[in-house]
């Protein structure tokens, strides 16, 4: 059992919400609504471990996040910037920012004697005209190239084709960053992008977002078998046996479908 938070936009809402299914609860896109107006993290309390939680933040750039690791301090932390394009400048500082603050949260882990585990997740950009398409495309560059091709005809794609490019900036700064980080890598990117298909509402032109249940799944298929080949019985006992300053509490109604006002985290 741990406790583990995402963090990013609507995306990682997906992740967060493809978890909390897999794992027996319930969710619904109120619950993203609610982080995102009231600023507040998403508690969902999962199986029967008492330590283990999955949590939500909404926050697109990442911004604070040092805050909010303090505040709920997860055993394990998936983070993406998501899909809210800005300038390759904007993005290395923000990112700068980012992974220092993670390095903190590590420092933190190793002083309390436990371990703690930093996911990364690319990001997938969306597919132009995706309502055209009914199954998996086994060809990363038709993938590619359609993107590309399209920025110029269909501008509201959102910088989609800078998408690869910019996950290329997040993994050089993590590579060489001066006191190494720990991390591991969900490769969103490499897998979905040949997943034009099960988009949320083609008709509607959301060629970003995904159906869920669906090709979301595969993230916490890499995320928990990471899990299970790095974390040990030790780890968990070792987490049961320390005090940390933090006292976690769902608030999430029963049913998934909002949040309780009356609960939150307990400092």
């Amino acid at each position: 059992g741990a406790p583990i938070l995402f963090a990013g936009d609507s995306l990682t809402f997906e992740h967060y919400e493809s978890l909390v299914n897999l794992l027996g609860g319930n969710t619904t896109e109120t619950l993203q609504r609610r982080s995102n107006r009231y600023q507040m993290t998403i508690i969902s309390a999962v199986c029967e471990h008492k330590q283990t939680f999955v949590m939500f933040r909404r926050l697109d750039q990442l911004e604070n996040l040092g805050v909010y690791l303090n505040e709920t301090f997860p055993i394990v932390l998936v983070l993406n910037r998501g899909s809210h394009y800005v300038e390759d400048s904007k993005l290395d500082s923000g990112l700068q920012t980012t992974f220092l603050e993670v390095q903190n949260w590590q420092n933190q882990c190793r002083a309390y004697g436990i371990k703690c585990h930093f996911f990364w997740r690319t990001t997938v950009p969306g597919h132009p005209n995706c309502a055209k398409f009914k199954t998996p495309v086994n060809n990363i560059t038709q993938m590619e190239e359609m993107i590309v091709r399209d920025k110029d005809v269909n501008p509201r794609f959102y910088n989609w084709h800078n998408f690869k490019h910019q996950n290329e900036i997040a993994l050089g700064l993590l590579q060489n960053w001066t006191s190494p980080i720990d991390y591991e890598i969900i490769n969103a990117y490499a897998v979905n992008i040949l997943r034009p298909d099960q988009h949320l509402n083609p008709k509607a032109g959301d060629c970003l977002h995904s159906c869920a249940p669906g090709k979301v799944e595969v993230y916490n298929r890499m995320l928990l078998n990471s899990m299970l080949r790095s974390r040990t019985l030790w780890d968990v006992e070792k987490l049961e046996n320390v005090s940390l300053p933090w006292k976690p509490k769902s608030n999430v109604q029963a049913d998934g479908l909002d949040v309780s006002f009356r609960t939150s985290i307990q400092n």
